[in-house]
């Protein structure tokens, strides 16, 4: 019989801190735009997505809603302008493709019309 409880008492103290860790993992869904980050080594904090953190003592500090807004959108500038040259220089590598081509068509024209010509002179 004790063999039972030093048994049962084992079992008990290793899966209570397995199931007590386990229930630190977050469990709840996360709201679209938002993600969870771990604070300490027990807990979990859902922030917006991409919002900056930082640690004062044993406070930890998420930036400002007016931070946060106005850090997305010049990031979203940023990100519009790279975009809007991108796209420009694909439209001049459009055209010089368009002229390239557009050559080429003039060449092959002349070389089918030689063709041709040579052709009708057999």
């Amino acid at each position: 019989m004790s063999k039972l409880r030093w048994l049962l008492f084992l079992c008990l103290i290793v899966l209570f801190p397995v199931i007590v860790f386990g229930q630190n993992e977050v469990n709840q869904p996360i709201p679209e735009g938002m993600e969870a980050i771990r604070i300490g080594g027990s807990g979990w904090l859902i922030v917006p997505k991409g919002a900056k953190t930082r640690k004062v003592g044993a406070q930890i500090i998420v930036e400002g809603t007016k931070e946060y807004m106005s850090r997305r959108f010049e990031e979203i500038d940023q990100r519009f302008e790279e975009l809007e040259k991108k796209q420009q220089d694909q439209l001049k590598e459009i055209e010089s493709l368009k002229n390239i081509t557009g050559e080429l068509d003039k060449k092959i024209g002349t070389i089918e019309d030689e063709a041709r010509q040579q052709e009708e002179k057999n």
